[in-house]
């Protein structure tokens, strides 16, 4: 039991109820009360705006005004529980002192101090039982954060304002960079603490004006009303990217985690809400798109793209049932003798007739939408079949190489490609994955248990991409490689660096030491080709030897070579 006195407002216009109130207030038996009294319908309004009592007890009748009213206008003001008291009954009276609001409705003459404090008590109560909820349906319970109902709510308040005052309201729209890696490594316990931390930072450096929301997962919106200018708003989101710069300290371990934060501005932007929400989150997509850790503001055209990826998501869907897809093929000749001896099958998407969308563009989309598992099943097949046809017509070639994406290779996937090869019967030795660097160190273990799998029956596995990456070394160590494709910048800067053509020089020696075979990518000129010769690189492919090129170019390319 609480030991100070409830805090009781009669509202009647008669003294005589006061006093009567003050004496059955006096034997309440679980705890004292103390009660003040207002006896006209504007002093209880200014009492309720200054004041917050446990609860309010206010006569049906006001003079010229009804008690009702007066509940309906304090609502706004104060959260203290009503109760209506009338000098007559009536069920009419008491379901509409209900239906307004009230907390408890009594007739006068049957009020004595046990009913009192009953009443009194319940209203409390009942009033604690309804914060508890609203607090549970409007606030966040991990981070105590308004969650994405007050947020809208919030949002629509400081908008309405804002038409009136004629200000600006900003939207800071916030996305954690790598929370999964967070999660992955450390558990959902750490991830859990590390979104607390971050709400508590937000909190401090907005403003006291400010609505901070969790969206959810790692998802926070500031709303920052009353802007008399868009630079405030940018003000406001540079220290929330400096929130950032201190370590978070997880299960007794350090972690450095940054933010991409977009930003956008009601009414410069645009006047509708729901509009602002998405300008917000198209403008943090491309702060993580330009490298994470960044505040960037919403432009016009991340709408028009915006627009359309979601038009290339909605097609990508469709593309491989309505055949949409092609496979094109660029071959890879032996240096030493200028003879095609394999081929790179390559993915081409074309969008309509005209329009060739390259794999850069399409590709990550097919791997957010989970359809890379699929398309790739697709590329294999295809390229099995037509390598199949190209030596049936009597075109010798070692192997036909096909691209992989990290998400596809699982014990399925290599399933999946023994179950392609039997079909198209074509021998595993003659296909060959390749993955990047990046592919390699993305998941290691389980890239390693899929690609052994394959490996094992004859199918060669090669390292894209050469050199890009900080553990292609490691790489050659801990995976079964086959096949190195040196990356094209190397081969680009040959004639202007000798570091490059010493680097170059020393991965032909490291591969003839290892047993791989080394492609290098990318030779578009006549001294960069006279290099590798001179090098002894084995094989090579890029522009100034053979361009990708449809099944059927590639036919006549192979014809004419042998001849």
């Amino acid at each position: 039991m609480s030991s100070s006195p409830l805090q009781i407002l009669l509202v009647d216009d008669d003294e005589d109820e006061f006093v009567l109130v003050q004496r059955y207030c006096s034997r309440f038996a679980a705890r004292s009360a103390e009660v003040s009294w207002c006896g006209t319908f504007e002093g209880a309004l200014a009492a309720l705006a200054s004041t917050t009592p446990d609860v309010v007890l206010v006569d049906y009748r006001l003079g010229g005004r009804n008690g009702l009213d007066l509940l309906r206008e304090a609502t706004p003001l104060c959260r203290s529980p009503f109760i209506v008291l009338t000098g007559q009954g009536g069920h009419e009276v008491d379901l509409e002192a209900m239906q307004a609001g009230a907390s408890d409705y009594l007739v006068k003459s049957e009020i004595n101090p046990g009913i009192l404090e009953r009443a009194i008590r319940y209203a409390i109560e009942r009033r604690r039982t309804e914060d508890r909820l609203n607090h549970l349906a409007m606030y966040d319970t991990l981070t105590g954060l308004a969650n994405r109902v007050l947020f809208h709510d919030r949002l629509g308040r400081e908008i309405l304002h804002a038409q009136r005052a004629g200000t600006s309201v900003g939207l800071l729209f916030l996305d954690l960079d790598r929370f999964k890696t967070v999660n992955d490594s450390l558990g959902h316990g750490a991830g859990d603490e590390l979104l607390r931390q971050v709400a508590a930072r937000l909190s401090r450096v907005s403003r006291r004006t400010d609505t901070v929301a969790r969206l959810g997962g790692d998802e926070f919106v500031l709303v920052l009303g009353e802007l008399k200018s868009p630079t405030l708003a940018e003000e406001v989101a540079e220290r929330v990217k400096a929130a950032f710069e201190a370590p978070f300290e997880l299960d007794g371990k350090v972690a450095h985690v940054t933010a991409s934060i977009g930003l956008t501005v009601y009414p410069r932007d645009t006047s509708d809400q729901t509009a602002l929400l998405r300008n917000a989150d198209l403008a943090m997509y491309s702060a993580k798109q330009s490298g994470r850790n960044r505040v960037q503001w919403f432009r016009a055209e991340l709408a028009v793209r915006a627009s359309r990826r979601l038009d290339l998501e909605n097609r990508l869907r469709h593309a491989a049932r309505n055949g949409e897809f092609a496979l094109h093929y660029q071959p890879q000749i032996e240096i030493a003798t200028g003879r095609i001896r394999s081929i790179e099958a390559l993915l081409r998407w074309r969008f309509d007739r005209d329009t060739l969308v390259p794999p850069s563009e399409f590709l990550p989309i097919a791997e957010d939408l989970g359809l890379m598992p699929d398309i790739g099943q697709w590329v294999l097949r295809t390229a099995l079949k037509d390598l199949a046809t190209l030596r049936a017509d009597g075109h010798e070639l070692h192997h036909i190489a096909v691209n992989v994406s990290r998400t596809e290779v699982t014990n399925e996937w290599a399933q999946s490609v023994k179950k392609i090869l039997a079909e198209t019967r074509i021998r595993p030795s003659s296909l060959e994955v390749e993955l990047t660097e990046t592919d390699f160190s993305a998941d290691p273990v389980g890239m390693r248990t899929g690609l052994a799998e394959i490996h094992d029956v004859g199918v060669r596995i090669a390292l894209d991409d050469f050199g890009t990456g900080y553990s292609s070394m490691a790489s050659l160590i801990d995976f079964p490689i086959d096949v190195l494709k040196l990356d094209r910048r190397f081969i680009r800067d040959l004639s202007a660096d000798r570091r490059a053509e010493r680097m170059v020089q020393g991965v032909v020696n490291l591969c003839e030491g290892l047993g791989i075979q080394l492609v290098a990518e990318g030779v578009e000129t006549d001294s960069q080709l006279e290099f590798l010769s001179a090098a002894n690189c084995p094989m090579a492919q890029g522009y100034l030897l053979a361009r990708p090129m449809p099944l059927s170019a590639l036919a006549e390319r192979l014809k004419a070579s042998a001849e």
